[in-house]
């Protein structure tokens, strides 16, 4: 399980440049928050880098309104452009 500590490793590793190319991020029924959640996505921001990702699971986890609006910002922002699968489904507990 993730945790508030390993979400704000997550969000370094986002902002070194270090997941540019990874292609899914489960992240599904985790510890994570809209602040955590946000943070992730502030890191993806700071690296000015479009990401390389395609599958994003992120069900189960308390992502809210402020965590949802920075994700379609994300998207808006084109830093998200190979993006196809977005499971944030309640039901959807990470993939197997």
């Amino acid at each position: 399980m993730i945790n508030g500590d390993a979400a704000a490793s997550l969000a370094r590793l986002f902002t070194a440049g270090l997941l540019n190319d990874l292609l899914l991020l489960d992240i599904a029924s985790n510890n994570i928050n809209d602040i955590t959640f946000s943070a992730i996505c502030s890191a993806v921001v700071d690296n000015k880098e479009v990401l390389a990702l395609e599958e994003l699971w992120i069900g189960g986890c308390q992502v809210m309104n402020n965590g949802i609006i920075m994700l379609a910002s994300l998207i808006r922002n084109g830093y998200l452009p190979r993006l196809t699968v977005l499971c944030a489904d309640s039901g959807c507990g990470g993939k197997e």
